[in-house]
């Protein structure tokens, strides 16, 4: 097992995921600037130019600013509720002109030339792919490629969620792992609240919570090292351990845990350093997909598109050819039916020299891969982009909550936090998603916190189990949650579909 070091000073802080602070370096974070001939940010081209001129201008005058389609993103569209969203653009000459240049929008729903909206009351679902055109005064144009998905009318408040008070995990944790076997879940690693202190520090820690029984303890085997931000997925009743981070470095390990015999041993490596990595499982080979590393040419912990394979009959990781579509860490990656759904997750990046944090993209793109194929197929969104979900299959569907929303520059510790709340069912052989009851984190002598991030989940006899993660005061409460600064929980709360 290898890491790669932080140079003289790393901080693992709890917000939106990992905070890395790297002094003695010359480089500042990654530039904003776009390439001459190449893709902009938006889906626009910016035509190559001749040295010392400006497209589109004569010597003595200004330059037209390129026009770029700056939508990159639709919310959800419902069945039978009136949708209305508007794209914009930026750049070239007014007045614009919009249309769908390919593809089509959902039935029912359609664009007005002259202002962009996109406005309808759609009958059925939908899962609509198109490019949107505008065209300004000068007949330049810019396309951008957008997604519209239709979700079928849902009873909201479908399902019961409830704090098991009497239950709580031994000690306040977030980003760790959670897996269950025989009717028993595992939670592995993760932040834990410092001891005399307002901060969190990484976990060693194999807790094992039985549902039945209501009981929590810590077993005997421990982590060879503490770990954050890492998965874990079970196959043949042993639990498989993959990647993470600590004060030192990104990992690569892989860890088995035979949760009968309480024994935990090192495998092979993974082929490259990963955190924020989500794993499953298809029969005896777990696939593991994104997940963080360090990007040194821009000094950033950045998201990757890597899909590796684990085969655990042979001990030997792979890489595969095929890549996620775009950068990605903390998804959700579920099994079901000999495929594996990846849903949501996010571009998230530190920029190791300054320690600033930003997001650049939540995601509710769902992808269906196929390990027979090693192909990957975009479903219907889910209803919300959300990062950090949380989850599990009970009978023929996949349930997710918890999450995190936050989108921008932001920094530790933070109020900027937008922890999730709601609960989504995906049936995958209708390809549809379920928005179900909501739930709050009630912290006894405190108050409700509303979501929870970085959490953990499992279902056990047909329910969904919430374990531990973070949240922030709500607006107007100037109290965090016990017991540290950083909201750090050790609820258990219990989903009933």
């Amino acid at each position: 097992m290898f890491s790669i070091s932080r140079k003289h000073l790393m901080v693992i802080a709890l917000g939106c995921g990992l905070a890395v602070a790297l002094t003695g370096c010359n480089s500042g974070s990654r530039g904003s600037g776009t390439a001459s001939g190449t893709t902009a940010p938006g889906g626009s081209t910016t035509p190559g130019t001749t040295p010392g001129t400006n497209p589109g201008t004569t010597p003595g005058t200004n330059p037209t600013p390129t026009l770029s389609v700056t939508t990159t993103t639709l919310p959800s569209a419902t069945v039978g509720v009136l949708f209305n969203e508007a794209v914009s653009a930026t750049g070239g000459t007014t007045p614009y002109t919009w249309s769908i240049a390919t593809g089509s929008l959902p039935a029912g729903i359609g664009i007005d030339a002259a202002t962009g909206v996109i406005s309808g009351t759609p009958a059925v679902p939908a899962n609509a792919i198109f490019t949107v055109r505008c065209t300004d005064a000068a007949a330049v144009t810019a396309d951008q490629s957008l997604n519209l998905v239709v979700i079928a009318v849902t009873t909201n408040g479908a399902g019961t969620w409830e704090d098991l008070n009497t239950v709580q995990l031994p000690t306040p944790s977030a980003a760790f792992a959670s897996v269950a076997v025989a009717n028993k879940i595992y939670i592995i690693g993760g932040l834990v609240a410092a001891q005399g202190s307002t901060g969190v520090q990484p976990s060693d820690a194999i807790i094992e919570y039985n549902p039945d029984a209501g009981t929590v303890f810590q077993k005997n085997a421990r982590l060879p090292i503490a770990l954050a931000y890492l998965d874990a997925v079970a196959v043949g009743g042993r639990i498989f351990i993959i990647g993470g981070s600590d004060s030192s470095g990104i990992y690569p390990s892989t860890f088995v845990y035979d949760p009968a015999a309480d024994t935990i041993s090192a495998l092979a490596d993974m082929p490259d350093l990963r955190d924020s990595i989500a794993v499953a499982a298809v029969g005896t080979d777990i696939f593991a997909f994104g997940g963080s590393n360090f990007d040194l040419n821009f000094l950033e912990v950045a998201p990757t598109q890597t899909i590796f394979k684990y085969d655990t009959l042979t001990n030997v990781w792979t890489t595969l050819a095929v890549q996620l579509p775009r950068v990605t860490q903390w998804a959700e990656a579920l099994s079901f039916n000999g495929k594996i759904y990846l849903i949501g997750g996010g571009d998230f990046r530190v920029d190791m020299l300054t320690a600033s944090q930003t997001t650049f993209f939540n995601y509710s793109a769902v992808l269906e891969f196929d390990p027979a194929t090693n192909q990957l197929t975009q479903k219907s969104s889910m209803p919300f982009p959300s990062k950090m979900l949380v989850g599990d299959v009970i009978g023929n569907k996949l349930y997710v909550a918890s999450g995190e929303r936050t989108t921008g520059l932001h920094s530790n510790p933070a109020p900027w936090a937008s922890p999730v709340n709601e609960t989504y069912a995906y049936d995958p052989a209708a390809d549809l998603w379920e928005t179900l009851s909501t739930f709050e984190t009630n912290v006894p002598g405190v108050g409700a916190f509303g979501g929870r991030a970085l959490s953990g989940a499992a279902a056990v006899n047909g329910q969904l189990f919430l374990m531990g993660g973070f949240s922030l005061p709500q607006p107007g409460m100037t109290t965090p949650p016990a017991p540290t600064q950083l909201g750090i929980h050790a609820l258990i709360s219990r989903f009933t579909p």
